[in-house]
């Protein structure tokens, strides 16, 4: 699931952002879910949702 981001821009540059971010030990970010799990399939799905409102 995303984080909808529908005033602003993400840090991806999408209306999607990820839920959470986390920093490891060697200072990489671990975003999750990542931006390439973002597929056809997520937008259907989101667009449909977008129908029930």
């Amino acid at each position: 699931m995303y984080r909808e981001m529908p005033d602003e821009d993400s840090l991806w540059q999408t209306y999607f952002a990820p839920m959470m971010e986390f920093t490891q030990a060697d200072g990489t970010i671990l975003r999750v879910p990542k931006v390439t799990d973002l597929n056809g399939a997520t937008v259907a799905h989101w667009k449909e949702r977008g129908g029930d409102y």
